[in-house]
């Protein structure tokens, strides 16, 4: 399938980010330097856009109507959600940690500015498709021959009262992941990860309680 090939050509990248990731730039001649940071965002690049179609290919698949789609199939876009949201950090880390490298040096702010106009388009991307899943599952469902009851409402949960101390929790939400998160709170990817003991690459689940501030 198209998007087995596009999720093994993302791995083989990755491990290549990883090797020039290894490089000590500073060690190198000026121009020696440039190249290796412009081969990186290169590759960072072509990562962004190999997201991009696999959120295309998802939101051309997906149907108009609830009723078009069973809940396994909402269950399976849900899960290819996820991994891109993970891909999308995963992007988001190498382009902080190029960052690093360049603010040893002066210049190449366009193209860095390049990559996080590629990654909020990419976010947008995923937030209109998340939007669409949640509002397929919230459809009509299939007419059966008798309507089930109304559900009784449910009495809203007492909100959980703020720590005394300067400490800060999150209570993770349906559809959030490590880096909305942390977008959402001002704080570093990697430092997020870390303070909850965490990797970017984990998974977080529907009312987990993360540390945002220490």
């Amino acid at each position: 399938m198209a998007d087995d090939n596009i999720d093994r050509d993302m791995k083989k990248l990755m491990g290549e980010l990883d090797d020039d990731m290894g490089l000590h730039p500073l060690d190198q001649e000026p121009t020696d330097r440039r190249k290796t940071n412009a081969g990186l965002k290169g590759k960072i690049l072509f990562l962004s856009v190999l997201v991009i179609a696999v959120v295309i290919i998802i939101a051309v698949m997906l149907p108009k109507r609830s009723t078009d789609l069973s809940k396994d199939d909402l269950s399976t876009v849900r899960v290819q959600m996820t991994e891109i949201e993970k891909k999308l950090a995963v992007i988001d880390e190498m382009r902080n940690r190029i960052s690093d490298m360049e603010n040893r040096e002066k210049g190449h702010q366009q193209q860095t500015e390049e990559l996080n106009s590629y990654l909020k388009s990419l976010m947008k991307h995923v937030d209109n498709l998340t939007q669409k899943v949640d509002t397929l599952e919230k459809g009509p469902a299939v007419s059966a021959v008798k309507k089930a009851p109304a559900p009784t409402a449910e009495k809203p949960k007492p909100q959980e009262p703020k720590p005394a101390a300067e400490t800060q929790y999150h209570t993770v939400q349906k559809g959030e992941n490590l880096y909305r998160i942390s977008l959402k709170y001002g704080i570093a990817l990697e430092e997020l990860c870390r303070i909850n003991d965490m990797t970017v690459s984990d998974s977080i689940q529907p009312g987990q309680r993360l540390l945002v501030k220490p």
